[in-house]
């Protein structure tokens, strides 16, 4: 998820992405890894890593500065993928994929997300009752597997396969 802005003034245009891990490290600017931002990216998902296993929500914020000019280009050619009629959703997915990459690491956050009040006691009934319950999810498998447990979707005696 990203938002462009301009500075007023300067007429600066800043891209801020905001996602998960998986999308948003792999869209940023190549480093070496024995440089400073080289290390601070491994520390950085060392500790998303250990937020998933907590069963913590990640986020990672991103950012890239654009030159002006590039983004009315950028936005004109966007602007024609929009209009298209010929595979218009794949355009656009690859117009947004040449905006957001050579991004900038600015951050990264765990944050808890609860379940709703009286969802692991429906899950258990639903289960118990013998019905059959999938679960689809973009987290990372440590943070899914923390919150099918507190969902009591999945309890200690069952063998987790991976």
């Amino acid at each position: 998820m990203s938002i462009v802005v301009r500075r007023v003034g300067s007429q600066e245009v800043i891209m801020y992405s905001k996602g998960a891990d998986c999308a948003i490290m792999s869209q940023l600017s190549p480093c070496q890894s024995d440089s400073e931002e080289g290390r601070l990216r491994e520390q950085t998902q060392q500790q998303l890593d250990l937020y998933a296993r907590q069963g913590l929500r990640v986020l990672v914020m991103a950012k890239k500065t654009i030159n002006p000019n590039d983004f009315s280009e950028w936005y004109t050619q966007h602007q024609e993928c929009e209009m298209s009629m010929d595979n218009r959703e794949k355009k656009i997915r690859e117009s947004f994929s040449i905006l957001e990459s050579n991004l900038t690491l600015l951050g990264a956050t765990g944050i808890e997300d609860r379940l709703q009040e009286g969802v692991p006691e429906t899950i258990a009934s639903l289960l118990s009752a013998g019905i059959v319950i999938w679960v689809l999810t973009g987290d990372k498998p440590e943070t899914a597997i923390n919150v099918a447990y507190s969902a009591k979707l999945f309890n200690p005696q069952m063998e987790l396969l991976r």
